[in-house]
């Protein structure tokens, strides 16, 4: 019985040294393997970093290629370009050691330029991946510069929209001018027409106007035997004189019936003087206005005559009974202004020379060997032209 629980026990044991020795080894295999595992692992980790690394270095040597090249490419063309314009200058400029140097330069990588390319490269795929972080991590000089770019296309605009304005502005004044030039063209169109008008009626006028100067001349004629027999011998002689200058008068009228009235240019000039006539309002160029101080000069000179003659006969002071004060047409030629205008301002001027000269006084002019004159400021206040405005 002892033998018998002896070999169990030694059984038992047995057994239980088996299991445990299983159980060691498995454990140790177990080991082995989780060793084998991480050592597996972490050389793929440096396999993949390695190979992340060389893919790194590969895309910065391809980046740093393709800047070496791009810039390679933009000094070409900038020295073909010198060339072509400069070819001379082109070949002096660059001294031949320098230019070894240059072409060695360009031939050799830049390191410098290279690291560049592979940083800007790295910049560029960080802001894809992370566009809000890209944008703070640009330097505030590096944001102006990008800003300045943006504002660029901004300034090209406001050019554009300078250069429409500008080009609006010369087709408006254009138009303008345009407009301008026709309405000149109608202006001139019109003050043609109105010539042409004028023309016609002066040129009646003017024949009336000889009619009445013969019927003048015969009533003067009749009158001077008048005066002889009332013993006037000074008004005699003055009426005499004036009788003379109507024919003289008369014949130049007569050697102008072809008077060429579209060479005058009094029929081109605009009316610029406005005058009034027994309550109504006229108008006349300066030519017209020089014509009507003609007729205040030539009143006063006749008048003054008259009344000097009438003082010598001892004749009573009777202005309108003259023979010149009742025609009042001395110095008109039937153009420039009507007949009745002139003979208004004539008796106007007749009647102040004949009161100096009956007074013996100079109120309104003066005479001077043998010549008188009207002051100025009398013949203002007669006319009273006005100036169109």
């Amino acid at each position: 019985m002892k033998r018998i629980g002896l070999t169990g026990a030694m059984l038992a044991l047995l057994l239980f040294g088996t299991s445990a020795g299983a159980y060691a080894q498995q454990d140790n295999q177990g080991k082995d393997h989780g060793k084998q595992d991480k050592q597996s692992k972490d050389e793929k980790d440096k396999a993949k970093a390695d190979k992340g690394k060389g893919d790194a270095g590969a895309l910065s040597k391809q980046q740093a290629a393709q800047a070496q090249q791009a810039q390679q490419q933009a000094l070409q063309a900038q020295q073909a370009q010198a060339a072509q314009q400069h070819p001379a200058q082109a070949q002096k400029a660059v001294p031949p050691g320098r230019q070894r140097a240059q072409n060695g330069a360009t031939s050799q990588p830049n390191a410098q330029q290279a690291a560049q390319a592979a940083q800007a490269a790295r910049a560029a795929q960080a802001a894809q991946q992370h566009p809000a972080q890209a944008q703070k991590a640009v330097p505030p000089g590096k944001q102006r510069a990008q800003n300045g770019a943006t504002s660029q296309p901004n300034a090209q605009q406001a050019a554009q929209q300078k250069q429409q304005q500008a080009a609006q502005s010369q087709q408006e004044l254009a138009r303008q001018q345009e407009q301008t030039r026709l309405q000149q063209q109608r202006n001139q169109a019109s003050q043609q027409q109105l010539a042409q008008q004028q023309i016609a009626i002066e040129q009646q006028r003017a024949s009336q106007y000889q009619n009445n100067l013969d019927q003048q001349l015969r009533v003067i004629q009749a009158q001077n035997a008048q005066l002889q027999q009332q013993k006037r011998q000074s008004q005699y002689q003055i009426q005499q004189q004036y009788a003379q200058a109507l024919q003289a008068q008369q014949q130049r009228l007569r050697n102008e019936r072809n008077y060429n009235y579209n060479g005058d240019p009094f029929y081109r000039t605009a009316n610029t003087y406005s005058y009034t006539v027994s309550s109504q309002t006229r108008r006349t160029n300066r030519y017209g206005a020089d014509l009507l101080r003609q007729a205040v000069n030539y009143g006063y000179d006749q008048g003054y005559r008259a009344g000097e003659a009438d003082r010598m006969d001892k004749w009573g002071y009777k202005y309108q009974d003259a023979f010149a004060y009742r025609d009042a047409n001395y110095g008109y030629s039937g153009r420039y202004v009507s007949q009745s205008d002139y003979n208004y301002y004539f008796r106007q001027g007749f009647q102040r020379g004949y009161e100096d000269a009956y007074y013996t006084r100079a109120k309104y002019g003066r005479r001077s060997n043998g010549k008188t004159t009207i002051f100025s400021v009398t013949i203002s206040g007669i006319l009273n032209l006005r100036v169109i405005r």
